[in-house]
């Protein structure tokens, strides 16, 4: 009797990843700073980070290898920089308060968001949040 076997995928069990940038902008202005997470059904979630409205770091494994190539439900956080918690920790706590972000971009079941994550090229993906 023969087996064969066909792998799909790196031949360390890692997924098949592409790069991601783009931007994030809230009615029109850039995010000043944030985190935003690719979440799959079926495969790993991808990190990043918001500088400055920019997509930065979309990390899967290690930093900034990228996200799982296929279909992502995408969730959005915005983040009070370090500088403001340490110099003004009752504005940092009023800021959180009143996210730039409405809430349900927060979490990816709730914002709407979907991209598609395409093998072998970067993957550009640009996002305006309008207020609610």
């Amino acid at each position: 009797m023969t087996t064969a076997f066909a792998v799909v995928g790196c031949s360390d069990g890692r997924l098949p990843l592409a790069p991601v940038e783009g931007t994030i902008s809230v009615a029109g202005k850039p995010l000043a700073s944030g985190r935003i997470v690719f979440q799959s059904d079926t495969q790993r979630p991808a990190y990043g980070r918001v500088v400055d409205g920019r997509i930065v770091e979309v990390t899967t494994y290690e930093t900034g290898d990228g996200a799982a190539v296929g279909r992502h439900s995408v969730g959005i956080q915005s983040q009070i920089d370090d500088d403001t918690l340490m110099s003004d920790p009752v504005r940092a706590a009023a800021l959180m308060r009143e996210s730039a972000i409405p809430p349900r971009y927060h979490q990816s079941a709730t914002s709407g968001l979907e991209v598609e994550i395409l093998p072998r090229r970067m993957n550009t993906i640009d996002i305006d949040i309008q207020p609610e």
